[in-house]
């Protein structure tokens, strides 16, 4: 018998002080997902990304492999205070490196980014690091924790990664995708890829190791998105129905295809780096194929494969009226949602939805209403946006439960305490890639008292 866990949360969720969470592509789970994503509204949540690299000859360690450990975390979540003319943050990052549970080396670093300019501290910003450790080949754990000295808030991350043994057969590093904005290259987080004006191309960089002269190499890269869906207005739906059927589609529809054939001279250490127009704001499956033809008649393929989200320049933030009206639909009654689709012009319809939150609780409640849509992306995007799927929805319409509930890491209980009564809403988790999974909510697990009580406390003027 799996025994569920239990964590009882505050309604005030901008005072949530939980258990530390964890960030990667391959992490190691300590709390349940939903838990895990509530406390990145109040702690100084960041991303962390390692590239595996072959450490150069000249070095004394250069047969050891390279971590290379970034991290990235927005202005935003971490906390300044005006000193003199200027605005400084104050926080530190502790890295340790973890082998077999044995400390293998640990990291302390102290940051204090400084800016003239206020709002700039409530943007966007990130703020970089990167950290390298040598190691012997193997698997590690690593874990990051960032403490903002300022706020006394924490955040950790803890994730597995593998220092690999570069030898002599042809071997390929991992990859990192780079955005170039005005000449200037940073790293993308795969996590947290969102673009403004300025960007033009994005960048993908992998190191190829032990290639001999006169050896071939063949480079695909692609980009795939799922098919397109078609998009019926269905104003009669049930308020309780969530589509979730972009998630259901594969990754078959080809968007761009490089193809390069290079031939060359000697060389223990090739960089293989492809540039790419930014695409359209969505998801995709990245893949790249190296077919190595070696003069020997050595043939290999070398693969790396990743899903890559592309967020627009409002995300957060909902992109357009038609996202608006799929956020507000919930707490419309059916003739408000066929009076609201029949407006002909975007104009008419975002007067409609203006003058229905006039009637609801003004602006004040309309601002709130869209900051709780503003955190559904933050922390439940996957394979849709947060907004979109059902964690996300119920959280917008019900706000944050009292207690959650897991059993395994499959199957999460929501508990809401209504008037002395309990209620509970049963999700259930689809497919097993973070980036392309989500929580479905289970059938008839939503009371409609519940629902009824939520949509009415948002209508109420």
């Amino acid at each position: 018998m799996i025994k569920g866990r239990t964590h009882y949360l505050a309604f005030n969720y901008f005072l949530l002080i939980l258990f530390f969470g964890c960030s990667s592509s391959e992490k190691i789970i300590t709390d349940c997902y939903s838990v895990e994503r509530f406390k990145r509204l109040s702690q100084p949540r960041f991303e962390a990304h390692v590239i595996n690299l072959k450490p150069a000859d000249s070095l004394i360690n250069k047969f050891q492999s390279r971590l290379d450990i970034y991290t990235q975390i927005t202005w935003d979540r971490i906390r300044f205070i005006k000193q003199g003319e200027n605005f400084e943050a104050d926080y530190s990052l502790f890295f340790n490196l973890k082998k077999n549970d044995s400390l293998i080396t640990s990291k302390e670093v102290s940051k204090r980014p400084r800016t003239n300019n206020y709002e700039a501290t409530q943007k966007s910003v990130k703020d970089y690091h990167l950290q390298t450790f040598y190691a012997d080949t193997g698997k590690y754990k690593v874990q990051i924790q960032l403490v903002d000295n300022i706020s006394g808030l924490s955040y950790n991350s803890l994730f597995t990664t593998e220092a690999r043994n570069f030898s002599n057969q042809p071997t390929l590093s991992n990859g990192l995708f780079l955005e170039n904005v005005q000449g200037k290259l940073k790293p993308l987080f795969l996590n947290d890829i969102k673009f403004n004006d300025e960007v033009d191309t994005i960048i993908y960089y992998q190191e190829l190791y032990n290639i001999k002269i006169g050896d071939s190499l063949k480079i695909v890269s692609e980009f795939l998105k799922r098919k397109e869906l078609q998009t019926i207005n269905e104003p009669t739906r049930s308020s309780l129905y969530f589509d979730t059927s972009l998630c259901q589609l594969k990754f078959d529809n080809l968007v761009l295809k490089n193809e390069k054939l290079m031939i060359y001279p000697n060389s223990e250490r090739m960089q293989l780096i492809d540039t790419f127009f930014v695409p359209i704001e969505q998801q995709y499956l990245f893949s790249r194929k190296i077919i190595y033809n070696s003069f020997k008649n050595y043939k290999d393929t070398l693969r790396s494969l990743g899903t890559l989200t592309i967020n627009n320049k409002n995300y957060p933030n909902l992109l357009n009226v038609n996202d608006s009206i799929l956020a507000t639909r919930y707490l419309l009654f059916k003739y408000e949602i066929d009076s609201l689709l029949a407006q002909d012009t975007n104009d008419k319809k975002r007067n409609w939805l203006k003058n229905w939150w006039r009637e609801h609780g003004g602006i004040a409640k309309q601002n709130e209403f869209f900051d709780r849509v503003k955190d559904a992306n933050l922390i439940f995007s996957s394979c849709d946006a947060g907004f979109k799927l059902p964690m996300g929805m119920v959280f917008i319409v019900c706000g944050l439960p009292g207690n959650v509930e897991c059993v395994g890491m499959q199957t999460e209980v929501w508990q809401y305490l209504i008037n002395n009564q309990t209620f509970n809403i049963t999700f259930k988790k689809t497919n097993l890639d973070e980036k392309t999974s989500y929580f479905n909510l289970q059938p008839f697990t939503i009371d409609e008292s519940l629902w009824k009580y939520s949509v009415d406390t948002w209508r109420r003027k």
